[in-house]
């Protein structure tokens, strides 16, 4: 395994046609003395976590079918909701379905939407040991659930902090994140089971062999994504958890 030392200078020597300085790259292995010039310039991430992978979910637009909202109401009774995408065959189509609209009102299309895809691209901004966060309580819940059978848990905390007194007191607002997943797909846990399913893929072709092969995949990952997640709790965008936690009044309007 080699070991490099990098730096970079600025000067006259390294003057771009048009005048201005420009960034040089030099680098040398830390056993020899030799200075090697860059052929480009170099980035090097040196924060803590900036080679950290980030994703707690990952999962595609059309794998969500149903995702289901468990709030709270200020202290006050809690309530529970579900939205049910239905695919259509042409892109950007899809539509959202909310559960129990009380009569004479309509969900808003918009806001279904991003309650339903408030996991894509879902990463956090840091990360502590459930033991350092035991002041959070987590009273919200986000259910997601895919087509090939994966169900995606997150629990939700706030947590408020206020600086200054009077006039000049700021309130910041954070959000937290458990992650946990659970397999409602084909069974695949029991030995007979597994032996019927290995026998479709060796019938399958194309698309259904892509598919069972897909199940397959997402099954034996669940295991190892609680084992990664367990005892964790992750900061998350404030605007991703509004989504996530969004109160059924704010997608409902009245009919025209």
């Amino acid at each position: 395994q080699q070991h490099y030392l990098i730096g970079q200078s600025t000067g006259e020597e390294s003057a771009s046609p048009g005048g201005f300085p420009t960034m040089l790259s030099h680098v040398r292995l830390v056993a020899d003395d030799r200075v090697f010039l860059a052929d480009s310039n170099l980035v090097i991430y040196s924060q803590n976590d900036s080679y950290l992978d980030k994703d707690l979910i990952e999962v595609d637009r059309p794998e969500i079918t149903r995702v289901t909202v468990a709030t709270n109401s200020d202290g006050g009774p809690g309530e529970s909701y579900s939205i049910q995408v239905k695919r259509n065959p042409i892109p950007r189509k899809d539509t959202y379905v909310l559960s129990d609209v009380p009569e004479g009102q309509e969900g808003i299309e918009p806001s279904l939407k991003q309650v339903a895809e408030a996991a894509l691209n879902f990463g956090f901004k840091s990360f502590a040991p459930a033991e350092e966060s035991k002041d959070l309580v987590f009273d919200r819940t986000y259910v997601l659930e895919t087509e090939l059978g994966t169900v995606f848990r997150v629990q939700l905390a706030q947590q408020s902090e206020t600086v200054g007194e009077g006039e000049n007191a700021t309130t910041t607002t954070k959000w937290f994140a458990k992650v946990r997943a659970d397999w409602a797909g084909q069974d695949l846990s029991e030995r007979g089971n597994i032996q019927r399913f290995n026998k479709e893929i060796q019938e399958a072709e194309g698309a259904e062999l892509q598919r069972k092969l897909a199940i397959v995949g997402r099954f034996t990952a669940v295991a190892p994504y609680n084992e990664r997640h367990t005892g964790w709790v992750y900061e998350i965008d404030s605007w991703r958890s509004t989504n996530m936690t969004k109160p059924k009044a704010d997608l409902l309007q009245a009919l025209p």
